[in-house]
């Protein structure tokens, strides 16, 4: 296995695979031109760069991520579309992450649309998965 040493510009003292066969076998994650690389079974997976395509706060730039579960209830399976909303953090970063079911739940008594607050995506989809347990589905 040959490696060479990285150099200045790369911005790290770590050494990386010197060809393509020894990539595959190294999985220790290197910081190359400001970039964060992950070398992961030979794939390359850059830093979000889509942050600074925001010019204004005002903008309010905002990736989104779609997941979809179905809740199981009184025999049968609803399907809930859950949108994740990461934002650019400003001053604080604890509420980086919004994620929103697309039905509300309670619909008879106090409609309640599902939801999930938090600084990894994580932690946003799953408050939101438990949002959707904690009332019924009720069809109207």
């Amino acid at each position: 296995m040959y490696l060479r040493n990285c150099s200045a510009n790369e911005q790290t003292n770590r050494t990386v695979p010197h060809s393509r066969r020894d990539t595959e076998r190294h999985t220790e994650p290197v910081q190359r031109y400001n970039h964060q690389i992950a070398l992961l079974k030979g794939e390359r997976i850059y830093m979000d760069d889509w942050k600074y395509a925001q010019s204004q706060p005002a903008d309010g730039l905002a990736r989104l991520e779609y997941y979809s579960m179905k809740k199981q209830q009184d025999g049968r399976e609803i399907e809930f579309l859950i949108t994740v909303r990461e934002t650019i953090p400003q001053r604080d970063r604890t509420m980086q992450f919004l994620a929103q079911a697309d039905k509300q739940t309670n619909q008879k008594i106090a409609p309640y649309t599902p939801t999930g607050w938090g600084p990894t995506l994580l932690e946003a989809l799953s408050e939101c998965v438990k949002a959707v347990h904690r009332f019924p589905y009720e069809d109207t």
